[in-house]
């Protein structure tokens, strides 16, 4: 089954809200595209608006983001973006996450002691 093409005039911040979304997820395009079988190359093609959506591809994304379609479309933007920086930050946690609890534990510690002497 061939898709139609979504123009790009139904919505031209689409692959802007797709990014937005996966980086609010802490998710890598490297990652995002991985879950979708596509390449990083495509998926930035898709987000920065140069490569037209599908909606075969509009369900790959929903489906990889866990997300509904409607909020590719819709999607109310905070005032505060989410930057590279807690992007960082959110992959430093996945990391953490897979450590034994011992290591978490210290990890958590020193990030509280290095919080408290910074506020």
């Amino acid at each position: 089954m061939k898709f139609k093409r979504i123009s790009p005039l139904i919505n031209p911040d689409i692959g802007s809200n797709i990014a937005l979304i996966r980086k609010k997820k802490g998710i890598s395009q490297v990652e995002l595209a991985e879950k979708m079988g596509i390449s990083q190359q495509a998926l930035s093609s898709y987000e920065r608006g140069r490569r037209h959506l599908t909606a075969e591809i509009l369900i790959l994304i929903a489906k990889a983001l866990n997300t509904k379609i409607d909020q590719l479309f819709n999607l109310e933007i905070d005032s505060d973006r989410t930057t590279r920086t807690s992007l960082r930050v959110m992959r430093r946690m996945k990391d953490i996450e897979h450590l034994p609890e011992s290591k978490k534990k210290s990890i958590l510690q020193v990030l509280d002691d290095l919080i408290r002497a910074n506020s």
